[in-house]
């Protein structure tokens, strides 16, 4: 039983040291930690119950040891299980895509599966060679689990880092966005554009490097991984330096006195189907599909889309393109796929088809966003 006894040392000693990096990611319960906590109490005093036994009749043809060797090994097999649930708990209250966290949560309840077929093992086991038998697989178990259960520590912080990146993205259209409405102003925007590149660079460069360090997790090279993972979030942290540039640069122009005004808001659109625009504004408009512009000289500048033409006062654009348009009392309407439209002034903004909008009726009044499945019609600024 002397190799069965290392085996439960091993599984302990692992037990606690992935406790420690999980607990590090988040707080897992506290129900089920003191569950845990119990278990693991029960476990050590099982533990020392065996070495009593063990050390008075030597052996485990005794039936008392034999007994106690049960115990023990079953006690190690509660202290996974109540570990298991606590970073199953974890995982559900992760921040993670849903899809990726019922997929590892289902490897959980396939190691718990694993856990409760060698206790099974255990209680069927009538001999000392078919206990020792047992503990050698399940401590060959555990050398595996453990190297993915450390990896998916690793998934689920680079999952919730992809999180990040997602929303700097977003950040980097409103900053674009934001350029746009300073060119149609006449502001010299070279600066700016050279640090939204910038920007860009660094979470293109942080997306290689996560997902570099989740093949790594993937395929069990943990210290890799993390290294990987470092990379990514140091890209971040640059690039949200390029942001506070961004800033700076903004108050430099003092861009809020030329095109901020006490009557305009703002509003931004996604989606598929038909967007147009009636008002006073400044436009940011991109998509695939066809793009009307009313009046023609409104236009500031049209990069992409295969043909244009002029028509009735009207500038009509077909294919997939991006274009800032600014005027008084002026339509931009979009018709097609993967529109992106955001404008400020004072106006509305007319949806048909599905997708979502945001919009800040006024500068004192807070960002809204709502999903549209039908006609919407939007007002933003005094209109």
């Amino acid at each position: 039983m002397r190799k069965a006894s290392l085996v439960l040392l091993l599984m302990i000693m692992f037990l606690a040291g992935t406790v420690v990096v999980a607990a590090q990611a988040d707080d897992m319960g506290m129900n089920i930690k003191e569950k845990y906590e119990e278990e693991k109490e029960k476990y050590m005093e099982a533990r020392e119950k065996f070495l009593e036994s063990k050390k008075k009749y030597k052996d485990m043809r005794n039936q008392f040891t034999f007994n106690n060797a049960k115990r023990y090994l079953n006690g190690g097999c509660n202290v996974a299980e109540k570990w298991l649930e606590r970073f199953r708990n974890f995982l559900e209250r992760s921040k993670i895509d849903e899809e990726k966290k019922m997929e590892l949560m289902a490897e959980i309840d396939g190691h718990m599966a694993t856990i409760e077929n060698y206790r099974l093992k255990i209680d069927e086991s009538e001999t000392p060679e078919e206990l020792r038998n047992t503990a050698r697989e399940m401590n060959q178990a555990w050398i595996e689990m453990r190297i993915r259960l450390r990896a998916m520590v690793g998934e689920v912080a680079a999952y919730r880092i992809e999180n990040v990146i997602e929303r700097a993205e977003n950040v980097s259209v409103r900053l674009e966005n934001k350029i746009a409405v300073m060119a149609g102003y006449g502001i010299d925007t070279s600066p700016f554009e050279s640090l939204l590149e910038e920007y860009n660079e660094h979470l293109q460069n942080a997306r290689e490097y996560l997902q570099a360090s989740i093949n790594l997790f993937e395929s069990g090279d943990i210290a890799e991984g993390n290294k990987e993972l470092r990379k990514s979030t140091n890209e971040i942290k640059k690039a949200f330096g390029v942001i506070r540039e961004f800033m700076k640069e903004m108050q430099k122009v003092r861009a809020g006195n030329v095109f901020y005004g006490y009557e305009s808001g703002e509003v931004w659109a996604y989606g598929n189907g038909t967007a147009e625009i009636r008002g006073s504004v400044v436009v940011n408009v991109r998509g695939n599909g066809t793009l009307i512009v009313s009046p023609a000289e409104a236009i500031v500048t049209v990069v992409g889309f295969g043909s244009s033409e002029e028509e009735n006062g009207m500038a009509v654009f077909e294919g997939e393109g991006r274009a800032v348009v600014r005027g008084e009392n002026i339509t931009v309407s979009i018709t097609g796929n993967n529109i992106s439209l955001f404008a400020k002034g004072k106006g509305t903004l007319m949806l048909e088809g599905e997708g979502i909008y945001r919009v800040k009726k006024l500068p004192e009044e807070e960002m809204i966003q709502q999903e549209y499945n039908e006609t919407t019609d939007v007002c933003f600024g005094v209109c």
